[in-house]
């Protein structure tokens, strides 16, 4: 087998994993103008990202630039977790995702904890044998 046919069998093999991404940030909605941000590119669009804990976004609605704060996100393989998470808890920008390695494992990650903010939703475990 030559080395173009092994590395074309080794790709059809990392096909990835379907996924589903949400994610609940600050503020929920413009400060300007009180629209409501649900969904990325039809509501917000992102202008400066940075890893200083915050980007700049821009409202769809005004023009408005404001930063958002990233609380917390869920990546999870079932499509109706996902959107009973967008339904019930506050997430927004259900996006389907493909995952690949590692990151194909269901994921909650808490970013920020604000005062008087509870955390919902968090599925229990079960105990390995």
């Amino acid at each position: 087998m030559t080395t173009k046919a092994r590395t074309k069998s080794n790709v059809r093999k990392i096909r990835g994993k379907k996924m589903y991404l949400v994610e609940k940030f600050l503020p929920p909605k413009c400060p300007k103008c009180n629209h409501k941000f649900k969904k990325q590119n039809d509501d917000w669009v992102i202008f400066l990202s940075e890893n200083q804990g915050y980007d700049i976004i821009v409202c769809a609605e005004c023009g408005n630039q404001t930063a958002r704060f990233l609380l917390e996100t869920y990546q999870v393989t079932n499509k109706a977790f996902a959107e009973k998470l967008v339904a019930e808890a506050g997430f927004v920008n259900l996006i389907e995702v493909r995952a690949f390695g590692n990151m194909t494992k269901e994921h909650h990650t808490i970013v920020a904890i604000t005062p008087n903010m509870k955390t919902e939703f968090v599925r229990k475990t079960k105990k390995r044998k």
